[in-house]
């Protein structure tokens, strides 16, 4: 059975389509300001024009018979003169305190424009110290006398709890009445409110309606809200094509952001025929606006080749004006660019430089990809597992699945920390709950190995066949060899070849090679050498390590195919260059035999030392028959000791035999006849012929134990029943010394 290796590809940064790029979910509902009553167009009328906007009114300078009427008139207390005199002032001149001058005088007589722009005067600090107090004050008193634009800016300061105590209910109330006299940003703010469901009952019906009405009114603001609403459906039924229609309402006003939205559905919609030359178009006007994000995504029109010819010099040229002004996603498409040598030279540090910036403002590929530079050291960046670790953590915190199974192998392998299995299931299974396949089929195996919690079968059946629901090729091949083994579920020959098949058309190169070798062990179908060579192949094409082992073993016995000793060798250095210890250990064993190659007890050695370092345990064995005996390289009791006990570790018979018998007493090696006597016995219960007559005259003699004639009787004659001969002499020996019922009750005992 496999897992994925622990090592994570270097993922480069693709910002797809639907991914960063058109479907950044920001929202479209702007920030809301205090705002001044609009200018009076009549110097001398009482009427206000509610629709225009003060940076278009157009005033001349100082001896315009216009501003010199109004000054006559305001100096004899005409209350309209005066206000007109305080908005030329602000908006004209920014002599803010004669404004305030001319505001205070019409406004201390009740005109309820001039007591509005006041409190604004006082909300942003113009020509007054800053005073949210008095800024409420003021606008209360306007919003009494019925001023739509006053009770709607009354209800931000509530809202936001400006020189009040926030009240998002009294807000709702004066929103309502300023709605109420057909207030166009009053009734987006009540959308807003029912939207986020501050103080209120959160309804996207009602928000969707008074977008609605706010956006007929021709307010922008509303109108990309609406737009929001609709492409994303809340509040009404999904639709691009309206949404799209209330952008395009939204850009005849010249809003960069609805051209770029504009240019987003054109670009990746679902619903909407894409267009690219369109998407380009509105693109185009938008970034011309420095709309930040429309520049990044014109740059990553251009590095795919969507809608014009590829132009990674223009990509870069575009992407580069938004992430200059700190825009994240531009920042990381620098940062790969950089990475990867895409419409810039190669270089590792500008890589570096712009991630972090990105990183820094939490962008979460960003932090990743740092993660990934950190960690596998790319190009002349050194290893820095604890920055690595940094970033993945950052990265982690956000959800980011691949960051999360990235740390848990960090804290597998103890790369920078201290190793800790517990922490490591516990990230690993943090990014198989957000559907990450690779995450889940890890997740089985340590459940498996039961690695940082109890191994369970069960589990390793649940997780990987939860990742196989995801085509997931390894966790499919997986789950075949559970069935195939019998691992968690009842062994079924039948369910492992459909999951082999399954997971052989996902391109997995080991189900080929499994597959294969049950056609050639006739496993579940009938014995197909052919067929199983044909899968073999297949699979040691893809460099499938266990395959190219099974070829060598094929062609060393010539079973299916003619015995050929030089493509056995061939095939086993081929899955040894990929560090198969087993076939590492059959190279090593030719060349002890002599068996296709000339005998060669040093080269010999050298195959069975790069073995045992993989963890075959025969090599390990083999290992320290070579010191034990002096072949190959200098006899040496403490390296064959070593590697007898690597190997008596991880259950070897002859090596604990050997092991037991160094320990009774050798040249250099200190004497422990009660370990010995441990090796001993964890051998013999194998069946250990050898090491069962050694024990058994160890309890003859007494020696690592006390003397016990029946335990020796018992062991004599287990390795009597195997054929050795000296067990019947010493069975002969010791005839007579004690009564054949003792020696039944000891070995109905022992058993």
């Amino acid at each position: 059975m496999r897992y994925t290796a622990n090592k994570f590809l270097i993922e480069t940064i693709l910002i797809l389509l639907t991914g960063a790029l058109f479907a950044l979910n920001i929202s479209a509902v702007p920030s809301r300001y205090a705002r001044l009553t609009q200018i009076n167009s009549n110097p001398i009328s009482n009427s206000m024009l509610l629709g225009q906007d003060i940076k278009k009114a157009r005033f001349i300078t100082s001896g315009n018979p216009v501003i010199d009427k109004n000054l006559e008139l305001a100096e004899k207390g005409d209350l309209s003169a005066q206000y007109n005199l305080g908005l030329i002032y602000t908006t004209q001149f920014a002599n803010y305190r004669k404004a305030i001058k001319w505001y205070t005088k019409a406004a201390s007589n009740g005109h309820r424009a001039s007591q509005n722009n006041l409190a604004v005067m006082f909300q942003h600090g113009r020509g007054v110290i800053r005073n949210y107090t008095k800024a409420v004050v003021w606008y209360r008193k306007a919003a009494l006398q019925g001023d739509a634009i006053a009770q709607s800016n009354l209800g931000v300061m509530f809202e936001r709890g400006l020189g009040v105590k926030r009240d998002y209910i009294e807000a709702h109330k004066w929103y309502s009445i300023s709605a109420s006299q057909g207030d166009a940003i009053a009734k987006k703010n009540l959308g807003d409110l029912y939207l986020y469901g501050l103080g209120l009952k959160r309804n996207e019906v009602l928000a969707w309606r008074y977008y609605l009405d706010s956006a007929k009114s021709g307010y922008v603001n509303a109108q990309l809200s609406l737009a929001w609403m609709f492409q994303n459906g809340r509040g009404t039924s999904k639709s691009d094509q309206q949404a799209l229609y209330w952008y395009m309402q939204a850009s005849k006003k010249g809003n960069s952001w609805a051209l770029y939205r504009i240019g987003a559905i054109y670009a990746a919609s679902d619903e909407i025929t894409n267009n690219y030359g369109l998407a380009m178009k509105y693109y185009r006007m938008a970034a011309e606006q420095d709309e930040k994000l429309a520049q990044y995504s014109l740059g990553w029109m251009y590095s795919n080749g969507r809608g014009i010819p590829r132009n990674d010099k223009l990509a870069i040229y575009w992407v580069s004006k938004a992430a200059k002004h700190g825009e994240p996603h531009s920042q990381a498409f620098l940062g790969w660019a950089y990475r990867y040598g895409r419409g810039v030279h190669k270089n590792i540090r500008k890589s570096v430089r712009w991630y972090s910036r990105a990183a820094k403002q939490g962008h979460v590929s960003s932090q990743f990809s740092l993660g990934q530079i950190y960690y596998y050291g790319i190009e002349r960046q050194e290893i820095d597992y604890s920055r690595a670790f940094y970033w993945y953590t950052k990265a982690a915190r956000q959800g980011h699945s691949s960051s999360q199974a990235k740390l848990g192998i960090i804290y597998e392998n103890g790369n920078g920390v201290a190793r800790n299995y517990r922490k490591a299931h516990y990230w690993i299974k943090k990014a198989a709950s957000k559907k990450n396949a690779w995450a889940q089929n890890y997740l089985g195996w340590m459940y498996y190995k039961g690695l940082g919690v109890a191994a369970n079968d069960k589990k390793a059946v649940y997780y990987y066949r939860t990742a196989a629901s995801q085509n997931y090729p390894v966790a499919v091949f997986n789950l075949g060899w559970m069935y195939k083994n019998g691992r968690g579920v009842k062994q079924s020959y039948s369910t492992t070849l459909k999951l082999y098949r399954r997971a052989s058309s996902l391109g997995d190169a080991s189900a080929q090679a499994d597959l294969g070798s049950m056609h050639v062990l006739g496993l579940g179908v009938p014995q197909n050498f052919r067929k199983g060579i044909r899968l073999l192949k297949k699979s040691a094409a893809q460099k499938d390590d266990y395959a190219q082992f099974m070829l060598g073993d094929l062609y060393l016995r010539g079973n299916g195919v003619k015995q050929n000793l030089d493509t056995a060798m061939n095939w086993y250095k081929l899955s040894a260059k990929q560090g198969n210890s087993e076939a590492l250990f059959r190279i090593s064993w030719l060349y002890q035999r002599g068996i296709g190659v000339k005998k060669n007890y040093h080269l010999a050695f050298e195959w069975t030392v790069k073995a045992a370092t993989k963890g075959s345990v025969a090599a390990r064995y083999n290992l320290g028959l070579y010191y034990y005996k002096g072949l190959g390289v200098r006899k040496d009791f403490h390296q064959a000791i070593y590697w007898f006990r690597k190997a008596a570790t991880k259950g070897s018979a002859s090596a604990q035999y050997y092991l037991a018998l160094l320990l009774e007493g050798s040249e250099g090696v200190e004497k422990n006849l009660k370990e010995s006597i441990q090796w001993y016995t964890a051998a013999a219960r194998q069946g250990h012929k050898y090491s069962q007559y050694r024990l058994a005259l160890f309890f003859e003699q007494g020696r690592g134990a006390k003397k016990n004639l029946q335990q020796a009787v018992l062991w004599y004659k287990k390795a009597a029943a195997q054929g050795y001969p000296y067990a019947d002499n010493a069975l002969q020996r010791i005839h007579g010394m004690i009564d054949l019922p003792t020696i039944k009750s000891a070995a109905s005992f022992t058993e």
